[in-house]
């Protein structure tokens, strides 16, 4: 099996949308049904859910463990990932 690995010169909010759409290729490729994804606030939970939508790939967003200040997941984007069908 050969792959592509793709470098980034720098850090920067762009590079999701590249890592996203190289992610859904390779899982259309590969017959994947399902793809993780981290995401402390949910904002790249609903970047992924809305790339995803209508690919028939399912998006599973996870969040870290509730600390002291509560949940950080922001109740909003909770709500665009649901409504994405994350």
């Amino acid at each position: 099996m050969k792959g592509n690995i793709v470098y980034f010169e720098e850090a920067k909010p762009e590079n999701m949308d590249i890592v996203l759409d190289l992610v859904k290729e390779k899982a259309q490729e590969k017959g994947i049904k399902h793809v993780v994804v981290a995401s402390t606030r949910g904002m790249t939970g609903v970047k992924a859910a809305e790339a995803f939508k209508g690919s028939g790939i399912q998006i599973v967003v996870v969040t870290h463990q509730i600390g002291p200040r509560g949940p950080e997941l922001l109740p909003e984007n909770e709500e665009k990932i649901k409504a994405a069908g994350g």
